[in-house]
């Protein structure tokens, strides 16, 4: 996506050369899936079973069920950042952060009993819970990281690009999901699911852009 919302990885482009070699690893895990002598396993389950049983060896995963891997597997669970790309560049992964919202239609007890929780969950006491129990990145600096395991998650963290907040985000979840099915069980190349992902993607945020661009014409015309 660049800096205005648009997809951004058009033939020719750079990002389309990004994007065909995200669709080719893809395309690459599913049929060494398929192969029982690969030892790879493709398996969306959160968390991982065999993971958790130590009948697979590694798995791709986030920081969301680092509490559970570690009561099942103690001191046995190592956690790495992402592995360093030929560029020496360490993938920069979506960086976001959980939040609580209060109803607004809270009346005044509600909204002073939301605000002194709020105070407390972000307190060093809150947030030192969050981290032990619930494997957690603190949100207050004056909480200590002593688990490895988080201090390599904060590396990551630390290396991240931030969530995109904008609608057109919304544009690209569905058709990426087909061409990621596309490439592995559907057999096409990542060009082929790439250029289709792209028309439809630009297709729904062009339609999203299309009264913002009316409105701006209007604003340029109008005496």
């Amino acid at each position: 996506m660049d800096a205005d919302g648009n997809a951004a990885f058009k033939d020719g482009s750079d990002g389309a050369k990004a994007m065909d070699a995200y669709l080719q690893l893809h395309q690459d895990m599913y049929k060494l899936g398929q192969d029982p002598a690969s030892g790879v396993t493709v398996d969306g389950s959160s968390p991982n079973p065999g993971f958790q049983q130590k009948t697979v060896a590694m798995v791709y995963d986030g920081i969301w069920n680092l509490a559970q891997y570690e009561k099942d597997l103690g001191d046995d669970l190592g956690v790495s950042t992402m592995p360093t790309l030929d560029n020496g560049n360490v993938p920069a992964l979506f960086a976001q952060g959980e939040g609580f919202y209060l109803n607004s239609n809270a009346d005044a007890a509600k909204t002073a009993a939301f605000i002194t929780w709020g105070k407390y969950v972000t307190s060093v006491e809150g947030q030192t819970i969050a981290a032990k129990q619930g494997g957690l990145l603190p949100v207050n600096p004056a909480v200590q990281l002593d688990d490895p395991n988080l201090q390599t998650f904060s590396k990551q963290f630390a290396l991240g690009t931030p969530f995109p907040n904008r609608q057109e985000l919304g544009a690209f979840w569905g058709p990426m999901g087909d061409a990621i099915t596309a490439v592995s069980a559907g057999g096409e190349t990542p060009d082929q699911a790439r250029t289709d992902a792209y028309k439809l993607i630009q297709a729904a945020i062009d339609t999203m852009h299309a009264p913002m661009a009316a409105a701006s014409a209007e604003a340029t015309t109008s005496p």
